[in-house]
This record gives structure tokens, sequence and C-alpha cells, in this order.
């Protein structure tokens, strides 16, 4: 599915290496940091904190199969989408997943936005092993990214003000 191979290229007497971040790292750091963070945050919040967070009045623990369940699904698409997308219709999904990663965003919480902002990424030629992408499918790829990162500080800057808010009552 995505190329895992470090390339190199000679350029006279100097070997440069492809110093970009492996597609399995980026996205699967991408999961951690969003989906996996928030369910750990919400599950360490329902032991400690039993009240209602405000989410449709229901509590951490009601919220973890919400989290799971999305964030999964948004991961298991994204993949699948960007096996779709290989090769020369690498652009293309960049444009497509990166559309998708803008259209989850209010399930920021599940980190599903994030995953297509990882993979769009990926398709666009971000990661190791990629061949960029020129055009529209750059600029998604570019929106992906910032999604993603966007996502990764949403998740923890909301749940440690969380726990500063507890803290402080």
């Amino acid at each position: 599915m995505l190329q895992l191979t470090p390339t190199t290229t000679t350029t006279g007497s100097a070997t440069a290496r492809d110093r970009r971040v492996a597609p399995a790292v980026l996205i699967g750091g991408t999961f951690l940091l969003t989906t996996v963070a928030n369910f750990l945050f919400n599950a360490a919040s329902a032991i400690w904190d039993q009240e209602n967070f405000g989410a449709g009045g229901l509590s951490r623990a009601d919220q973890l199969p919400v989290i799971a369940g999305l964030g999964i699904l948004g991961l298991v698409v994204a993949l699948v989408l960007g096996k779709v997308f290989e090769d020369e219709r690498a652009s293309r999904g960049a444009i497509v997943l990166g559309t998708l990663s803008i259209l989850t965003l209010p399930m920021f919480f599940s980190g599903a936005p994030a995953a297509f902002g990882a993979v769009a990424a990926v398709r666009a030629g971000f990661a190791k092993g990629g061949q960029p992408a020129t055009g529209a499918g750059r600029g998604f790829g570019i929106a992906g990214i910032v999604v993603a990162f966007l996502v990764i500080v949403a998740v923890f800057g909301g749940n440690l003000a969380g726990i500063i808010e507890n803290a402080a009552a």
C-alpha cells in the first residue's frame, strides 16, 4: 500500500538521503496522537470525574465508544481510499482525502479528520518514498497535514484545559 523503502539520490560526489517521515509513522503517529490520546484522556477523566462533560449531556464514559468507533472508521476509510488512489492517481487521492479531512472537522474529537489529512499528505508525496504532487494535489496535501496538526493541538489543548479546569474547581 504505502512505499516504505528509503530513497537516495546522487548529485556529483555527494549522496543526499530522503529525510522525510515514513508513511506508517506519519499516519500511525497521527492516529495515536488524536484518537488514542483522546480516548485515553477521556477514559482517565471518566475514572476520576463522574460529571457530565456537556457533549449532549453524555458523560465521558458514554463518549468513549463514539471516539473509538469514529476514529477507527476514519482511519480505515482513509487507508482504503489511500490504497485506491495509488501511483498515477495519487494527486487525485490527495484532493479527495484532503477534502474529507476538511469536511469531517466537526468530528475532530475522534481523530478522523487527522487520519484523512495524514493520508492526503502521503498521497501528495510529503512522506518518505513519495513523489511530490503539484497543483491542487499538493495544495490539498498541505491542507490535510495542517488539519492533522490542528486536530492534534485541539485534542491536547482541550483535554489539558479540562484537566486544569477540574484541578482548579
